[in-house]
């Protein structure tokens, strides 16, 4: 698929003139350009925007849960795995602008990603001021509601998240947490099925590289154990051998 682009390029001195403005803005690329986003790729490397690309789900949503992202740029086709899938899991816990990438002009797949939650949806291969224009567009609307980020509420099996309430249910039941233990557990609950470092708790935590026999993370983790009630799996928090932990 990609021998059948041509390298593109932006000329309009007034396109480049307005790409300067996006400077600042994060997108994270989930797909490579092998899997229908090279016009996208070979795009926006031309312009501002700061890009982050990878090739599947998981590290998609380490991504995600490690640093702020201003729009996502999906692809229905990733190997071995469904787009739309990733666009609903994606949706269920983050309220960030969408622009899903299709390689075919079907109705169908184009209704279906928008009911999944995509905000926009482009066919591949499309124009440079087209793309442009829409990732313009959804950055604006977004940053003129309420936010995005997170949503302020999170459900995931039995943990209930209220991010703007700062506490963390669990079966109807609040669970007593200090301040260092919501930000470990809500960072969990966010990257759930997904491994998380302790480099990756302390950036995002402490916001500090993780110092050498540091051991503080591991007490937390501990306490958060103790914490959670019998009515779930106890060992819900799994350690993952030298690699860190995850929410299962």
């Amino acid at each position: 698929m990609m021998n059948n682009l041509n390298p593109l390029k932006v000329n309009n001195s007034h396109a480049h003139s307005r790409l300067n403005k996006a400077a600042g803005y994060k997108i994270l690329i989930i797909g490579n350009e092998y899997t229908g986003n090279a016009q996208a790729i070979s795009c926006l490397a031309q312009t501002s925007y700061k890009t982050k690309v990878v090739n599947s789900s998981t590290e998609g949503m380490r991504c995600l849960g490690l640093k702020h992202f201003d729009m996502i740029l999906l692809s229905a086709t990733l190997p071995q795995e469904d787009g739309f899938e990733i666009l609903k899991a994606i949706r269920h816990v983050y309220n960030i602008p969408i622009l899903f990438t299709l390689t075919n002009n079907d109705e169908f797949d184009c209704i279906y990603a928008l009911e999944l939650g995509a905000d926009d949806v482009v066919y591949s291969p499309f124009s440079i001021r087209e793309l442009l224009a829409r990732i313009k567009l959804r950055i604006k609307r977004h940053q003129q509601t309420e936010g995005y980020g997170v949503h302020p509420l999170v459900t995931v099996k039995q943990f209930s998240l209220d991010v703007n309430k700062r506490c963390i249910h669990i079966k109807d039941r609040r669970l007593s947490l200090t301040d260092t233990e919501f930000d470990i557990l809500a960072f969990l609950i966010i990257n759930k099925g997904c491994t998380v470092s302790k480099e990756d708790i302390s950036q995002r935590v402490f916001k500090r590289p993780l110092a050498e026999y540091d051991r503080s993370i591991d007490v937390h983790i501990s306490n958060l154990r103790r914490k959670i009630p019998d009515c779930i799996n106890a060992d819900c928090i799994r350690t993952v051998r030298g690699r860190g932990y995850m929410l299962v």
